[in-house]
């Protein structure tokens, strides 16, 4: 598979703008699994502590906030709305945070309860196998 990749990386870096496309597909790729990884620990492994149900109702909100940015630019072509929330949202101007201020947030504030949801569960599991 390596030799397969290896063979595609002069198309990648071929110009600046395929390089950046190129990183932005592989992390939000990246970024998708992180909720195929909650979507698998609540529905199918049955872990709904208050933890990961906040962070399950927060990633709602999270997603909400990118249809809202890519029905804009898919309506008016424009890239770089503030969706929702970030500084000159659709909700009452939104927060003093520019939009990449504001992602960062979300995905801070979704990654500090999975993981200790993740722990507590991981403890749970080691102590039920003394």
């Amino acid at each position: 598979m390596a030799a397969q990749l290896a063979r595609y990386r002069p198309r990648v870096v071929a110009t600046p703008w395929l390089t950046l496309l190129s990183i932005l597909a592989v992390s939000q790729t990246a970024h998708l699994f992180e909720h195929v990884a909650q979507m698998l620990q609540i529905h199918i492994l049955g872990l709904s502590g208050p933890a990961l149900i906040g962070v399950t109702l927060f990633a709602g909100w999270h997603l909400l906030e990118h249809a809202v940015i890519m029905a804009t630019y898919l309506r008016t072509g424009v890239v770089g709305s503030p969706g929702l929330l970030s500084a000159g949202g659709l909700m009452g101007g939104g927060l003093p945070l520019a939009r990449p201020d504001l992602h960062f947030l979300y995905n801070l504030a979704e990654s500090i309860p999975l993981l200790i949801g993740w722990k507590v569960e991981l403890e749970k599991a080691y102590r039920s196998r003394r």
